[in-house]
């Protein structure tokens, strides 16, 4: 295959090396489009996909804290996927906030998740 060839050479600089390596670890996968029927060879939907998360972001100036923009990041995902699977984003959002809280059951032999917090968001440890 030429794209081997090409990236076994040494090479002058640095960043190419870099970049050569990277490509060396990914030469399985930068033609599936070719082999994968029906796959796009771009990221094109994936960019369309988060293009009014990026608008909000930048209209509204961004997020203020941490937390914030872990929220938004979650959120967005929530709703594209419920808009990709064709769901009532609003009505799976209201039946989501007022059903009861489900708590993961406790690994074998592990310490158990209670309802509470710790101070930082996050359930507390029995």
């Amino acid at each position: 295959m030429r794209l081997r060839r090409l990236v076994e050479c040494v090479k002058r600089h640095a960043a190419n090396e870099r970049f050569a390596k990277f490509l060396e670890e990914h030469l399985h996968s930068l033609f599936t489009f070719l082999e994968v029927p029906g796959s796009d060879a771009t990221n094109w939907r994936a960019e369309q996909t988060i293009c009014p998360a990026v608008v909000n972001r930048k209209v509204w100036g961004g997020n203020r804290t941490w937390p914030g923009a872990s929220a938004q990041g979650v959120l967005t995902s929530l709703l594209g996927t419920l808009g990709q699977r064709e769901h009532d984003a609003l009505r799976w959002l209201a039946q989501a906030s007022c059903a009861p809280p489900r708590w993961p059951s406790p690994p074998p032999g592990g310490k158990q998740v209670q309802a509470g917090h710790d101070g930082q968001g996050r359930g507390s440890v029995a």
